[in-house]
Order: structure tokens, then sequence, then C-alpha cells
């Protein structure tokens, strides 16, 4: 099964997003494989850091010039649209697309017109899209992501996983120590946060495995 994290809008987290996804999987002694799919190689960079310091498990890194995903088990796969027929071989071969949706009114034209794109080249065929706010406000003052969220709850398409990931510093430094956030402090909020859209994601893997098998 092949898990896409993407988006086509720069900066919205979806490394890091695949990444700590896979870590995670890992975590529950699930099979997984990553592929890193993106121009600027951002997830096999993290990857890199991980193997050489030997900092938990690692999940087995599949040829970003092979065949996109094709591994027995689970393949969390980074893609971008730096890379547009990589990008749109991904979008065909997933069977799961994860959108990170940043706080902005930018974010949600782009993930308006990611859905668009993910219309036209799969056709008629069904796809599970889910979204979630990242880097979503900490500040109770602050409404963009309560108004981003509005119409993500109203944008045909795609499944709002109802969750967020705030803007924590937590996030930047686990990534840039080669864990994940969950490793770096178990009971920390960011950890939390992220826990709880990994189990809904693990929870729609196994609804779409049962209904292909």
């Amino acid at each position: 099964m092949n898990i896409l994290c993407a988006s086509l809008k720069g900066g919205s987290g979806k490394s890091t997003l695949a990444f700590n996804l896979a870590v995670w999987l890992c975590h529950k002694d699930i099979k997984c494989h990553v592929q890193d799919l993106d121009p600027q190689a951002t997830l096999s960079s993290v990857m890199s850091l991980r193997r050489r310091e030997s900092l938990g498990p690692v999940p087995n890194q599949l040829p970003s010039s092979g065949p996109i995903g094709q591994a027995q088990g689970l393949t969390v796969i980074d893609a971008s649209a730096g890379d547009p027929w990589c990008f749109a071989k991904a979008i065909k071969m997933a069977d799961l697309i994860i959108m990170p949706v940043c706080p902005s009114q930018a974010d949600v034209w782009s993930t308006q017109r990611f859905i668009r794109q993910i219309s036209g080249i799969r056709g008629d065929l069904a796809i599970d899209c889910m979204a979630f706010i990242n880097r979503a406000d900490t500040h109770p003052g602050m409404s963009e992501t309560a108004e981003t969220e509005a119409v993500l709850l109203k944008m045909e398409g795609i499944c709002y996983t109802g969750k967020r990931l705030g803007m924590r510093a937590a996030f930047r430094r686990a990534f840039s120590e080669g864990v994940s956030v969950n490793e770096l402090d178990p009971g920390s909020q960011a950890a939390i946060e992220f826990d709880a859209l990994a189990t809904q994601i693990h929870e729609t893997i196994h609804h779409t495995l049962q209904r292909g098998s």
C-alpha cells in the first residue's frame, strides 16, 4: 500500500510528516518503507542521519530512481510538484494521499488546485484523500487556523481529519536530530498531537486494506 504525503505548496511540512509517520509505524512493528521523490531530498537527508547515528528503527528506503511503491507492506512516499512527472506518477500509484495544510488562504487555494489535479490524473478512480492542519496557531487570539478549518470541512474531495499539529519548535528540533517528535519527548504536546494524527491515519490504512482484501 502506497501512502503519499504531498502538497502543491512548498513548506507545508510533508517531509516532516512522511518521516514522523514512517518512524511511528515502525515503532508499532508495522513493516514500512519510505521513498523520497522530492528533488530537495529532505527525507533522504534525515534518513541518512538516522542510519548513520543508529537512532532507532530505520524504515527501509526505496531508491528514488526505482519503481514507485511496489514494495511489500506499506510505503510512505514524499513527493512534490518540483518533479512533475514523478509527482503525477506518485498520485496515480497512491492508495492514500495525506495533505498537510497550513492555516493561510494561499494554502487553501493550493489544496483546491491539488484536489483538481488528483481528479484529473486519476479520473474516476476512487482515492482516499486526508487533510489536516499543520503549523496551527498556538495563540488563542489568532483566527487563521479556525478559518482554514471551516473551509476544509466544506471542501469536496477530501476528508478533513479534524486534527491539528501546532507550530511547535519540537518538530524542527526532532527533525534536525534525526528522531521523530515522539522519540524526542513522548510526553510533549507535539508528540501527543502527532500520535493522535498518526493513529487516525493508521485506522484509515487498516480500513483501506480491508476494502481491498
